[in-house]
């Protein structure tokens, strides 16, 4: 098959079919190149140094990635020692794809001067860039259809949180809406891949799941500390390809004597192996919905042990204290962005109602995000507690409600009684209930006991509970706790009962 010709793509494709994802970085730095391959200038020095390395290494390899930055510090001997250095390997290797790590990104202008720098004079296969500029200034590089565009996206420096941990919206990554447009709107012509830190593999796999289909390629192994079967593991996408592990130093300095070649290929080889092994692990997958709200849980300490007095009357050795959720707003807005997404398949919801007290703030940060996410308002209502019992509407929010598709929210589910005296209030002023969304179900609630269409809960906990009077901790004694629940009231009034 003739090579010389093959677009990024097809190179790629060819390479992953062959199982091959290591890719070099040719980062030659002339105080550590071996003193006997050193020649009379910098640009022969340079060349030598990568010849050896690649020629070492071709077989087994799917990319070269030489840095623009080690080859630009000497000046016009390194620039064309880095010319010398692609023209030798499309001559010998033309099935192995050359990316150009110079990060570019500026304006459109700018940019075709870069475009023309990187594929008609250096004639490389990929480049990197930065995204901050936006598609439409990285046109100029999208537009090259044949050729590849890796776009940074977490990259694998200790401070790339930054600015690329930042929360868009109070609830997404700022590198997660970056992944998003890569795999969307930026990949038009499929050319787009991602530069994503091995030293992050919880993110790369939130990325993998942003970006089923591109490319990534995998800095950080080695010398920065990132781990390889982790990095492939979440890396990896459906075929178990789709990835490419990018080594420099591990490689290039692997000896300093006159093995240095033998050497580079010993460790390329031995990465080569490795990666084929983990690529038959199973996936790291990014963690759902029940995992993060458990963590948050867990994170706000606000599950507690012990003897607890639930609203029920039940008794319980386990009790989750929701207003330690509450006093953390970047926590609660999180867990109500989950049940906003839920929900917003159901695109005529109108109106979100919660119970007094702690259903106010949930109402209100499922709104934000409804409105949002449907690009239209949503209004938040409360209902408050009625002297006879239940629920009522007040405050002239029934206008909100009467005639209206409506989602009530509440925090934790545990006899369900709340819920459905909420449920019944809404319907008796004419609301039409769409469904129900809590942060936790832990009664084993259903919708069938609520009265209404549709149950989500973020979390489902089981906790066994037990009528007072059977309680086996209070027959062992364990103390009841008087400082969350209804364990205060239950104490006070044994207290009279003996009395």
């Amino acid at each position: 098959m003739k090579t010389k010709n093959l677009s990024f793509q097809h190179k790629m494709m060819l390479a992953f079919q062959a199982g091959k994802f290591v890719c070099v970085g040719l980062d030659p730095d002339p105080k550590k190149i071996p003193e006997h391959i050193k020649a009379d200038s910098i640009t022969e020095t340079i060349f030598n140094f990568n010849k050896a390395i690649i020629d070492a290494t071709a077989d087994i390899v799917c990319a070269y990635k030489p840095n623009s930055a080690f080859y630009e510090a000497h000046g016009l001997a390194g620039i064309m020692a880095l010319k010398q250095t692609v023209d030798y390997i499309s001559a010998h290797y033309p099935s192995v794809v050359i990316i150009l790590d110079a990060k570019r990104g500026d304006i459109g202008n700018t940019n075709d001067g870069y475009v023309k720098s990187a594929f008609d004079f250096n004639k490389v296969d990929a480049i990197t860039i930065n995204p901050y500029m936006g598609s439409e200034a990285n046109q100029p590089f999208l537009s090259c259809a044949d050729k590849g565009v890796f776009v940074l996206c977490k990259t694998s420096n200790p401070g790339s949180g930054e600015f690329q941990n930042l929360m868009v919206n109070s609830v997404t990554p700022l590198y997660v809406r970056v992944a998003e447009a890569l795999a969307t709107h930026w990949n038009g012509r499929e050319n787009v891949c991602l530069v994503v830190g091995a030293t992050y593999p919880s993110e790369l796999a939130i990325i993998r799941a942003a970006a089923p289909r591109n490319i990534i390629l995998i800095p950080g192994i080695g010398a920065q500390g990132g781990d390889l079967e982790a990095a492939v593991r979440a890396g990896k996408d459906m075929h178990g390809a789709g990835f490419v592990i990018n080594l420099s130093r591990s490689v290039l300095y692997a000896s300093n004597g006159e093995d240095f070649a033998d050497a580079a290929r010993i460790a390329t080889e031995e990465t080569h192996n490795a990666i084929n092994i983990a690529r038959a692990l199973e996936p790291i997958l990014p963690p759902t919905v029940e995992e993060i709200t458990s963590r948050i849980l867990e994170e706000a300490h606000a599950v507690l042990s012990g003897h607890f007095v639930y609203t029920s009357g039940d008794h319980g050795s386990a009790y989750i204290n929701k207003d330690m959720i509450y006093v953390s707003p970047e926590r609660i807005e999180l867990l109500c962005y989950f049940l906003a997404l839920h929900f917003s398949q159901y695109e005529d919801i109108d109106t979100v109602v919660g119970p007094a007290t702690g259903g106010i703030i949930i109402s209100q940060y499922v709104t934000k995000h409804l409105s949002l996410i449907l690009g239209k308002p949503v209004a938040a209502v409360y209902a408050e507690k009625a002297p006879e019992g239940g629920f009522v509407i007040k405050r002239g929010y029934d206008v909100f409600v009467a005639g209206k598709n409506i989602l009530l929210v509440e925090d934790i589910l545990n006899s369900g009684g709340s819920a459905e005296k909420l449920a019944r209030c809404v319907e008796g002023i004419g609301g039409s209930i769409v469904g129900l969304g809590a942060l936790c179900n832990r009664g084993g609630v259903t919708k069938e006991l609520l009265g209404v269409p549709v149950l989500y809960q973020l979390l489902s906990v089981s906790m066994e509970k037990y009528p007072a009077e059977t309680c086996p901790l209070c027959v062992k004694e364990v103390p009841i706790n008087i400082q969350v629940g209804k364990g205060k009231e239950f104490v006070e009034k044994m207290k009279e009962t003996v009395g």
